[in-house]
C-alpha cells in the first residue's frame, strides 16, 4: 500500500476491500490499514476494538477530521499548525 495520501480513511478502507474480492477480513488486514494512517492516529485506533473494517475506517475519519491541513498532510512532523486543531500534539495551542 502507498499509504493514505490524500484519501480519507474510509475510501482507502473501500479500496482495501475491494482488492480482497470478497475475502473474509483478519488481523493482518486491520493491520496493513493502521500502518496507513499517520501515526498519532493510528495510536488512538490501536486502542480500540472493532469487528467490522468499516468501524474501524469510520472512527478514522472522525479523527482525521478534526485535524488540521497540516497535520493531515504530513501527521506529526507538522510545523505550521494553529488553533483549534485536534491534533493530540497540539495541546499547548502553538505552533508544532
Amino acid at each position: 500500500m502507498d499509504g493514505l495520501g490524500d484519501r480519507k480513511p474510509s475510501e482507502l478502507i473501500n479500496e482495501m476491500l475491494a482488492l480482497m474480492e470478497g475475502h473474509k477480513s483478519c488481523l493482518l488486514f486491520e493491520q496493513i490499514f493502521l500502518e496507513q494512517m499517520p501515526e498519532d492516529i493510528r495510536l488512538l485506533l490501536a486502542q480500540d476494538t472493532f469487528t467490522d473494517p468499516r468501524g474501524l475506517a469510520a472512527r478514522a475519519d472522525e479523527l482525521w477530521d478534526k485535524w488540521c491541513y497540516y497535520h493531515q498532510r504530513l501527521g506529526s512532523d507538522a510545523r505550521r499548525c494553529r488553533p483549534p486543531c485536534m491534533h493530540p500534539g497540539n495541546a499547548s495551542g502553538g505552533s508544532l
